[in-house]
Order: C-alpha cells, then structure tokens, then sequence
C-alpha cells in the first residue's frame, strides 16, 4: 500500500511532475547540434546554445570559438557570390 502524507511545501499536497519530461530536452538539443557540427571540426560548444556561437565556430580554424565577436567574411568570398545581370 501505497500512502502519501501531506507535503509542506505546497499548499495542496501535490508533487509536479510536468518537468521532467523537459529534463533530457536541453542536453539532447545540445548533442544532436555538435553531431550535425562535427564534420566541420566542432567538438564542443559551452550551453546556452546561440547562433552566434554556431557561427563562429563554423567560420574558426578547427571549429573553435574564442572571441565572442561575428567572424568576418573575406572580402573575395563577398566578390566571387556576387550575381552579374
């Protein structure tokens, strides 16, 4: 038999469970970012995930991001993606 007393800790004596099923979210988000970056060198980015975090580590030598500044785009990456009409 199962009994349960009354929690203190909540007016109603009722214990939440709605977050655990957010618990694994996070770290799964996490991983499956680094495995899809993995073929570009990134082996570890430090949680919260950003864009800018991504970016820089996509655009950095051996997927590293150090500055926390946007990397900047060679001037002849610029040139040679430009359209002529």
């Amino acid at each position: 038999m199962v009994r349960s007393g009354h929690l203190n800790s909540y007016p109603l004596g009722m214990k939440g469970i709605g977050e655990s099923g957010t618990v694994g979210a996070t770290p799964a988000v996490q991983n499956a970012v680094l495995d899809a970056l993995a073929p570009y060198g990134v082996t570890h980015l430090d949680m919260p995930l950003t864009p800018l975090k991504i970016w820089e580590a996509l655009a950095s030598p051996a997927g590293k991001v150090s500055t926390g500044q946007p990397p900047t785009v060679p001037a002849q990456t610029l040139q040679s993606g430009s359209a002529s009409t």
